[in-house]
């Protein structure tokens, strides 16, 4: 079926079973014209009888002409044809994305491997100069890490509260050393009376 638009009179080939028996509303690709496009059915025909001057009304059912052998008629892309498209515009992203993070991180993929510096200097791609770790020279040996002391720790319900009862555990910490130090993360275990 050739589906003609009336504001620019583009041609589509379209099948007549994607307009459906009740037709559709259709779009004109070229010119973004939209119009009620009537399903292809019965055409009513008036046949003039020269002898008796009467004339005579009947109904045919409607065939589609045949395409002629060249048309220039675009062809309207169906779901796959967008399916198509979808998934070039998807790889063009991850290339792109690909492509964007090698850049970006060209100083980092050139120290974890080397050869790609090449790959970056003949793409004209600065990298920063890695910093050489110096020569370790002999220091004072670090003094051991002080500990914390922990006392008078007593556990104790706390029932007070609208919610569930809690556990509230009381204690000292205590800095041995003469120098600050910072107050960890405390984390404690419940147990039973089997442990």
């Amino acid at each position: 079926m050739i589906v003609t638009c009336s504001s620019c009179s583009t041609r589509y080939l379209v099948d007549p079973n994607a307009i459906g028996p009740t037709g559709r509303v259709v779009k004109c690709t070229r010119c973004g014209h939209t119009w009620r496009q009537d399903a292809p059915g019965e055409t009513i025909v008036e046949i003039r009888d020269s002898e008796t001057d009467s004339v005579r009304i009947e109904r045919s059912p409607r065939r589609p002409r045949p395409i002629p052998q060249g048309s220039n008629l675009p062809v309207v892309p169906g779901r796959k044809a967008r399916l198509q498209l979808m998934g070039w515009m998807v790889l063009v992203a991850i290339v792109s994305g690909v492509v964007a993070g090698g850049i970006s991180y060209r100083n980092q993929i050139g120290q974890a491997w080397p050869p790609s510096q090449k790959l970056y200097r003949i793409l004209g791609l600065s990298l920063e100069p890695v910093a050489t770790p110096a020569p370790s020279t002999p220091t004072a040996a670090k003094p051991a890490p002080t500990t914390l002391d922990f006392r008078n720790i007593r556990p104790q319900p706390d029932l007070s509260g609208p919610g569930p009862a809690a556990l509230v555990i009381r204690g000292e910490i205590i800095n041995p050393s003469d120098r600050s130090q910072a107050i960890p993360k405390i984390f404690g275990t419940l147990m039973d009376n089997r442990g």
